[in-house]
């Protein structure tokens, strides 16, 4: 695969829209979705909770072993 290609997959998030940026200092993902009105709290912050431990097993791979300083 070359770099910057756009891999295809299966959708597992119908109706969601991925809106994700980056910076030199920052990395954001913001997700619009039709169905988040419904959820409680308790769902809410499972959902908070889920979303951190996923972008941390992603970014951890560009942290150098210390934790501190990108590689």
């Amino acid at each position: 695969m070359n770099e910057g290609q756009i891999i295809k997959r299966v959708c597992k998030t119908d109706g969601a829209k991925f809106h994700i940026g980056m910076t030199a200092g920052e990395v954001g993902c913001r997700v619009s979705w039709p169905k988040i009105a419904g959820l409680t709290e308790a769902q809410a912050l499972q959902l908070e909770d889920d979303i951190h431990d996923a972008f941390e097993a992603i970014l951890e791979k560009y942290f150098i072993a210390n934790n501190s300083a990108l590689i």
